[in-house]
């Protein structure tokens, strides 16, 4: 979309992003576009899953929603869905959608049904992921040389045989990504209908992070008599995913930040009787970490749209029409978030691990007469 700003806020599967529509936007409020699905606004809030806790990113604040970069819900929608896009800025946003639109709108029409005999679309693929950059590890060719990054500690553990890549440790999972979206179609003159079902299962280069998302949507058209229709819609979405422990920190603890703070000669690994190192170089050890950290999160959604279309009066010379339309969006998020006791950085706060419970509802509903 020309002028427009599409950027993610974290590269973790089901990761948010973030929408600049070019034009007047507000320095301290929201300048995410607002989103209008079949006639129904539609909710891309962003809430916090509570990893500020452990990762101490603003301070000990528990509202600290800008540090853990949430997925903005818009995404819990099937693309697979989509008819067309269309998109609003300026005066022409403002003049429908009034002050909330200072951000511009992006309107989604979704598919629907045409009269015959059904049609069945069946989309399926497989994927996997791998890490697209490499920093690469620094190898130490003499003992002065690790001394000299990480101190006269670094004596007691170089060897001089030993060369990890820690970025191949963290991020080396190669998963298989898998996706799955059937639709069918079709109806009478009077009657047509629109069903359609997604799975989506995306693993993460690292070890224990995930999105899945699951939906289901029925749009049905309905003709009440010669001069009155009525557009009827409904979709169940589930959304799970966990992240893991990425971002800003200020415990020591996020998995990227502590991975450039290892030297390649130190071992991290798991031990064979089941146990981890302790790092000796910072506060964590990013391969304990990875194994053990919980960030799960949990969405259920349901948006119903609804549009009544009654032509009154068409003559030669004039036409009244009667346009209804509306809906309900309706959002449940539950996050946990836990962060075992026998982790490293654990008790640096004096407390036995750190496990944070939310819950999150959001309804929206709207009806415009025209």
């Amino acid at each position: 979309v020309a002028g427009a700003q599409i950027s993610t806020s974290t590269g973790a599967p089901g990761g948010g992003n973030r929408v600049r529509i070019r034009g007047i936007s507000s320095i301290l409020g929201s300048a995410q576009p607002l989103y209008v699905i079949d006639g129904v606004i539609t909710s891309d809030v962003g809430i916090g899953q509570g990893t500020n806790l452990v990762t101490r990113a603003s301070g000990s604040a528990i509202s600290a929603i800008t540090q853990e970069a949430p997925v903005n819900r818009i995404s819990d929608i099937n693309p697979n869905d989509i008819e067309s896009i269309d998109v609003l800025k300026g005066s022409a946003a403002a003049a429908i959608y009034g002050s909330k639109a200072s951000g511009g709108v992006i309107i989604i029409t979704t598919k629907r049904g045409a009269a015959g005999r059904p049609q069945f679309n069946l989309r399926t693929g497989l994927g996997t992921g791998r890490l697209a950059y490499r920093n690469g590890q620094r190898k130490f060719l003499t003992v002065e040389d690790a001394t000299k990054a990480f101190g006269p500690l670094a004596a007691s553990f170089y060897d001089p045989n030993r060369e990890l890549d820690y970025e191949d440790l963290a991020y080396g999972n190669e998963p298989l990504n898998r996706e799955a979206t059937l639709s069918v179609s079709g109806g009478s003159q009077d009657t047509r209908y629109f069903i359609s079902g997604n799975a989506r299962r995306e693993e993460g280069i690292v070890k224990n992070t995930y999105s899945q998302k699951m939906g289901l949507r029925i749009n049905v058209d309905q003709r009440l008599s010669e001069r009155m229709e009525l557009q009827v819609g409904t979709e169940v979405l589930r959304t799970l995913g966990d992240r893991g422990l990425f971002g800003n920190d200020n415990a020591g603890n996020s998995i990227a930040y502590t991975l450039t703070k290892i030297p390649s000669f130190l071992d991290l690994r798991q031990k064979a009787d089941g146990s981890w190192p302790v790092n000796p170089f910072y506060n964590s050890n990013p391969l304990h970490t990875i194994d053990l950290i919980k960030n799960e999160e949990g969405v259920w959604r349901n948006i119903s749209t609804a549009r009544l279309t009654w032509d009154l009066l068409a003559t030669k010379k004039q036409e009244l029409r009667f346009v209804g339309f509306g809906g309900t969006d309706v959002l449940n998020q539950a996050n946990e978030v836990y962060s075992s006791p026998v982790l490293q950085y654990e008790p640096l706060d004096g407390l036995p691990g750190t496990s944070t419970v939310g819950a999150a509802n959001n309804t929206q509903a709207n009806v415009n007469l025209n």
